[in-house]
């Protein structure tokens, strides 16, 4: 079974009412973090919105042939969601939907060019996650039974 399609998705989550009201601001608004534009006296105080830190979270669907889909989550939308259309989806789709760490492999060499350790870094891990649901779907199994390497080499 192939990938047929993979794409970025919205999905409208309720979230649930809070039971008290909170005591005090979260640490978040409070603390500073360590963060490398903290350097600058503009960007030091918390709170202070930074360029390209916008964590809004973004929804990867990976579509099977017979229709199976699976999700991944990640964040920075506006930085991610470009990656996983433009780099991910035309280097996946049409590829075996069992062969995760394949794809992984393939994923990891194709944003070396874009720098291993920022948003092309966090697009693939969202990906990678719907890859493994899918995958779990497909074959009827939890994805933590699908990591346990014990649980597969003792039901050859």
């Amino acid at each position: 079974m192939n990938i047929a399609q993979i794409r970025i998705v919205d999905l409208e989550i309720p979230q649930p009412a809070l039971r008290s009201k909170p005591r005090r601001r979260a640490w978040i608004h409070s603390a500073q973090r360590a963060l490398p534009l903290n350097k600058y006296p503009e960007y030091a105080r918390p709170g202070t919105p930074q360029p390209g830190m916008d964590e809004t979270p973004t929804w990867v669907q990976v579509i099977a042939e017979d229709g199976t889909w699976g999700l991944g989550l990640c964040n920075f939308a506006a930085l991610t969601a470009p990656v996983v259309e433009e780099v991910f989806a035309p280097l996946l789709t049409g590829r075996d939907c069992l062969a995760t760490e394949f794809h992984n492999n393939l994923m990891w060499r194709a944003i070396q060019r874009l720098g291993v350790g920022g948003h092309a870094t966090i697009a693939q891990s969202g990906v990678d996650l719907a890859l493994w649901d899918l995958k779990g779907k497909l074959l009827d199994q939890p994805v933590y039974r699908l990591l346990d390497c014990n649980y597969w080499s003792s039901h050859r």
